[in-house]
């Protein structure tokens, strides 16, 4: 059998066939703190989508939004600028694993002043250090100099208007020291210096938790045929070109648009756009995420090393959902997929755990000094 490169397709015992160990698998998702904390991670590039993926943004001061006559069925988790924000459910939990397990990086169509904070938004949750990569010096400052707020910041839900201000005019200034070219750098890509790095972190009790680059829609090329005037092209090329050790074996991108990697379209993982407007989709009970995540995870210990080239042309998500439904119908009795990996929903019930973690550690620390006493 022959691809659409035309090479010969892998000739042993197609994918789909093989005995899948669902439960193996949803204990990773529902443990990923189980791993050693400088546990090596998988092999994996996981690319992900913002708008349409792990949120819906609208912005309103657009006068079509404003006047649309479908509404949202629930307040936003959050506004930055003029956007009105919803987290897609299991948001947080999808985040938490993603970071600790595989690499991850985040490339969105959206401008680089609405990228920024959204991310910063979402992952101020998850003690994530600065990427490695940004598309330009401008984006490599803005990330830089969230993480420094950060780390004076005394309210979680702190306003970044101010920070914005800030960095813009930052952005304008002609300091030749703070202009350094990320554009043409390359991250930490081989095994010896990631392992140098993960030492050097776990001896400045650093998280171990950072994305491989950001990148917005400067990084993208206009697609003449697209469905839109503001179409676009992802070109994972940009990426394998700049991080030496991914490639098109190892990288997985996650969008709600079937045109923006039309270039490697047996790298993409497609789910539909998270929408809380749509008057025929009940979005509360949205769970793509979870399935994503067990998809990825099979992915990346269904053969080693992984080509996922092959496990999409043989095994595409629809076909794993539909073997992993059958699994919980028959071991599981009928049990949602969310409720057998122990996900939290909403990013109040996340914070709620971590929270709840938090005090056991306390109470595990006060223990163990009284017992020492």
């Amino acid at each position: 059998m022959l691809t659409t490169s035309g090479a010969k397709s892998r000739p042993a015992a197609s994918v789909a066939t093989a005995k899948i160990d669902f439960r193996a698998l949803c204990e990773r998702l529902r443990n990923p703190e189980g791993l050693r904390p400088n546990a090596e991670k998988s092999k994996l590039l996981v690319v992900l989508d913002v708008n349409g993926v792990l949120l819906m943004r609208r912005n309103m001061s657009n006068a079509s939004s404003r006047n649309r006559k479908r509404h949202a069925k629930s307040p936003p988790d959050f506004k930055v600028r003029l956007n009105s924000c919803w987290m897609r459910p299991y948001a947080d939990s999808f985040l938490h694993y993603l970071l600790k397990r595989h690499s991850v990086g985040i490339w969105s169509s959206m401008m680089i002043q609405n990228v920024f904070p959204m991310m910063s938004t979402m992952l101020q949750l998850h003690q994530c250090l600065p990427p490695r990569q940004a598309f330009d010096a401008a984006g490599a400052m803005l990330w830089q100099d969230r993480f420094e707020a950060s780390r004076v910041q005394t309210a979680a839900g702190q306003d970044l208007h101010v920070l914005r201000r800030r960095v813009k005019q930052d952005m304008h200034e002609s300091d030749a020291s703070r202009r350094v070219c990320v554009q043409e750098s390359e991250s930490v890509c081989t095994e010896d210096e990631r392992r140098a790095q993960r030492k050097e972190n776990e001896t400045q009790k650093l998280p171990l938790r950072q994305l491989e680059f950001v990148y917005d829609r400067r990084a993208t090329t206009p697609d003449s045929n697209g469905p839109n005037p503001y179409a676009s092209i992802k070109d994972l090329q940009q990426v394998w070109s700049r991080i030496k050790c991914f490639n098109e074996q190892n990288t997985l991108a996650v969008d709600d648009s079937l045109t923006k990697y039309k270039l490697q379209p047996r790298n993409q993982i497609w789910i539909p756009e998270y929408d809380v407007e749509h008057d025929e989709i009940d979005f509360e009970q949205d769970d793509w995420l979870v399935w994503v995540a067990l998809y990825i995870e099979y992915a990346a210990s269904a053969t080693a090393p992984p080509d996922v080239r092959y496990i999409s042309d043989e095994f595409p998500l629809q076909s794993f959902k539909a073997a992993a439904t059958r699994w919980l119908t028959e071991d599981r009795k009928n049990a949602a997929l969310a409720e057998v990996v122990q996900w939290e929903k909403r990013r109040s019930e996340y914070e709620l755990q971590l929270q709840l973690q938090s005090l056991l550690v306390t109470h595990g620390d006060s223990e163990a000094c009284d017992k020492t006493a």
